[in-house]
């Protein structure tokens, strides 16, 4: 007796499409993007998965927004420290140090700029009230815009290349000796940059207008909120 299932074309049956709760979906998108964050050294890719995971539930997303923008604000938070740790492990020249100071101060206004956006979402939802549940159909499955994924594998990429400094050699030969505590170098990379804002040099001028103007726009922001 023949199988009346093996006569039928198999192209011709339907597919079926796993159903993934929206939430639950992007999640694990923005997780798969902050994994070479984690990664390095003993932490193989499981363990940096569940890293990511752990972070981004640290911010308790609540709509499939706060999933992307608490993976922005990850991205953004550890290629500010990435970047301020590569100051401390390898000297370079004064600009350079300056110029790296200014990108990290913009890396961190940008992660704040991300938190703020999901906490004054979340209070809006709090203000209005909620709708009376009703039965919807499955929501497909939601995708990041490719600018959201390309945004976030680029301040990853960023942070990785500046926390892969950390195994390469100094490339200056003036570096200060290993033995040399942290606490001295950096407090002998503050009084150079002391000694550069009171006799600024026309190669420093600029940066310092900029470090300036950055750090004054939060000041005046907090004063008039």
């Amino acid at each position: 007796m023949s199988n009346p299932e093996a006569a039928i074309d198999p192209a011709s049956r339907p597919v079926i499409a796993p159903i993934i709760d929206p939430c639950v979906g992007l999640r694990a998108i923005v997780a798969n993007h902050l994994i070479d964050l984690f990664q390095g050294g003993p932490v193989d890719t499981n363990l940096a998965r569940q890293m990511a995971y752990s972070a981004i539930d640290a911010y308790s997303p609540q709509t499939r927004a706060d999933c992307v923008n608490a993976g922005r604000t990850i991205a953004f938070s550890i290629a500010a420290l990435a970047l301020l740790g590569r100051l401390v492990r390898d000297p370079m020249p004064l600009p350079e140090q300056l110029q790296a100071f200014d990108r990290a101060n913009a890396l961190n206004g940008s992660a704040d700029k991300s938190e703020r956006t999901m906490m004054l979402r979340r209070r809006g939802q709090r203000v209005r009230p909620a709708p009376a549940p009703t039965p919807t159909p499955p929501v497909p499955e939601a995708q990041t815009t490719p600018a959201e994924e390309a945004e976030i594998k680029a301040i990853v990429a960023e942070a990785k290349k500046h926390g892969s400094a950390a195994t390469q050699p100094p490339a200056r030969p003036d570096a200060p000796p290993r033995g040399q505590p942290t606490e001295t170098h950096i407090e002998t990379t503050l009084r150079s940059y002391i000694a550069a804002f009171e006799n600024p040099t026309p190669e420093t001028a600029s940066l310092r207008q900029s470090l300036q103007r950055n750090t004054a726009m939060p000041a005046m922001a907090a004063q008039t909120s």
